[in-house]
């Protein structure tokens, strides 16, 4: 799987460079965090477990740049209560949703 990123999304491609799935994100420079606004996992591949590997790898890329995540999405949300032993990269309960829709709306003006 190979990560590549573009403004506000990462996409990955599998060994045969078909895009199996994309994370769409925003950031919030302020508070050192991205919000993760959507999971994306490619139709003809789901059911063999590539969210799972995107979430991974999305947080990952977090990490490598200093930034703590904001799960908007549902599934993005879901992943980090199955995993809580990644809580300290989860910023849904120190940030409010008033502030994050604020934000997702600016940027959509």
């Amino acid at each position: 799987m190979e990560r590549n990123i573009e403004a506000n999304r990462l996409f990955w491609t599998n060994s045969e460079g078909v895009q199996v799935g994309h994370v769409l994100y925003s950031k919030i420079p302020d508070l050192d965090t991205l919000i993760c606004e959507e999971v994306f996992v490619n139709p003809e591949v789901r059911g063999q477990g590539w969210g799972g590997k995107l979430m991974k790898d999305f947080i990952n890329f977090a990490i490598e740049n200093n930034q703590k995540i904001y799960p908007l999405c549902p599934f993005a949300r879901k992943y980090f209560l199955n995993h809580p032993e990644l809580s300290e990269w989860n910023m849904h309960d120190q940030i409010t949703a008033t502030k994050i829709q604020s934000l997702v709306s600016r940027k959509e003006d």
